[in-house]
């Protein structure tokens, strides 16, 4: 179980920066898109934006 520890902790540092970045770009916390599928097509529109912009 030694090697699970830092994998998990990896594997959440990095899901924590993505919501961050998320946040702080596109004010995701902010955001209340309750229309049917409005706030799924949304969030794949900003991950699409976000992975576009650090491809550059």
């Amino acid at each position: 179980m030694d090697g699970t520890l830092p994998i998990i902790r990896r594997h959440w540092a990095i899901e924590n920066a993505l919501h961050w970045v998320l946040d702080m770009a596109f004010r995701e916390d902010e955001a209340r898109h309750r229309a049917k599928n409005t706030a799924q097509n949304l969030t794949t529109l900003r991950h699409f934006a976000l992975n576009n912009g650090e491809a550059k």
